[in-house]
């Protein structure tokens, strides 16, 4: 089996899933009770307590959950380790070990660690985390380049802020080294002047062209992200059962909603009128062809479905990426710095949604062929 190489983090309630059809043979959990706090407890009960379900519960307390678990390691409370807090201001706040922890109770990261120095997966070198000519640890998603957040602040203040990085859309101006005599610069205003009124049609002839070639490219992407936006929300609604394909095609479908307004504001400057909340026309009509081929019973397979919807989804966000490319290469040009922002700021959610289409795509043809066998 391959894992797909790009995936938005997996809902609780799809990994329920996966546990409950035997795809997910082990489950972790630190520092949580979902025995007590998901919705359908009785079914998550359930799940939780199949034999051929491995569960690792580690926590301060033996909960709801960890009766059910295999496996309790004894975790530390957050006055028993050092640590530190992230508030959302970006702030660090330091946490001092007060107490040593009770009996084999350790902190958490340490029995990761612990776990993953069994697996052959964590080295103690002088050098870092691993020997040197040594091949890298099996979960590439581990930070190993940190931020530079100096320790002295915090252990001085007890809280360090982390600054954003000063950012400027200004290009440094240019120095002018040409000086001109007093007697020629007569002579050269007149010629800037005859100059200026020679090139001030095709000027304005080139700005016209130009202003219809973006309004024309920014009709296009508003009805291309229009249509990947209804798109994802309707293989949101056909695919509700699958919690991760609801909860993650909303979520993408809002990016597109996001970038539809944007481009109907941003429109106005080159004649584009843009409606920044157009309605889905296909949804009732989909609706109706959908319950009549039910009734008929043409139905086709979940499974034959969502494959179709991820084609599709996929399909349309690659035409997407290439129609915000295109619209990268006028704004550069004259240094449109307004166009060239909303560029940069929506043109990296497109192949997000790309990847993620793929990566679903992927999978569930991995488990398709995995059944067929």
């Amino acid at each position: 089996m391959r894992i797909p190489h790009y995936a938005p983090p997996t809902h609780v309630m799809q990994m329920m899933r996966y546990a409950e059809e035997g795809s997910l043979r082990m489950l972790w959990g630190s520092a949580t009770n979902p025995a007590v706090s998901l919705p359908e407890l009785s079914r998550i009960r359930s799940v939780l307590a199949q034999e051929r379900l491995f569960l690792v519960v580690q926590d301060l307390f033996l909960t709801e959950t960890a009766q059910l678990a295999d496996m309790v390691p004894p975790a530390a409370t957050w006055g028993e380790k050092t640590g530190t807090f992230t508030n959302a201001d970006r702030t660090v706040h330091l946490s001092e070990k007060a107490v040593d922890p009770p009996g084999q109770a350790r902190a958490d990261l340490d029995i990761f660690l612990d776990y993953a120095r069994r697996l052959d997966l964590y080295w103690d070198t002088d050098a870092g985390h691993e020997p040197a000519h040594a091949g890298r640890a099996a979960n590439e998603l581990t930070l190993t380049d940190w931020g530079p957040v100096s320790k002295q602040p915090i252990f001085k203040t007890a809280a360090a802020a982390l600054p954003r990085v000063a950012e400027t859309d200004r290009p440094s101006p240019a120095p002018t080294t040409t000086a001109l005599r007093t007697g020629s610069r007569a002579r050269a205003r007149h010629h800037r002047r005859e100059g200026r009124t020679r090139r001030r049609g095709s000027a304005s002839i080139r700005r016209g062209r130009r202003v219809m070639r973006i309004g024309l490219l920014l009709h296009e992407l508003h009805q291309v992200e229009t249509d990947l936006g209804h798109e994802l929300l309707r293989v949101s609604e056909r695919h509700k059962v699958d919690h991760e394909i609801y909860h993650v095609a909303q979520d993408l479908a809002r990016w597109s909603q996001w970038h539809v307004r944007i481009l109907a504001d941003i429109g106005e400057r080159f004649g584009a009128r843009l409606d920044p909340d157009p309605v889905d026309e296909l949804k009732t009509a989909e609706r109706l062809r959908d319950k009549a081929s039910e009734l008929v019973g043409r139905k086709p397979q979940v499974a034959l479905l969502l494959l179709r919807d991820l084609r599709q989804v996929y399909v349309e966000a690659a035409g997407l990426s290439v129609d915000w490319e295109m619209l990268a290469q006028p704004a550069q040009g004259p240094k449109d710095t307004e166009l060239l922002a909303t560029v940069q700021s929506c043109h990296p959610d497109t192949p997000r949604q790309m990847r993620w289409a793929n990566a679903k795509l992927t999978s569930h043809l991995i488990w398709r062929v995995g059944d067929s066998r």
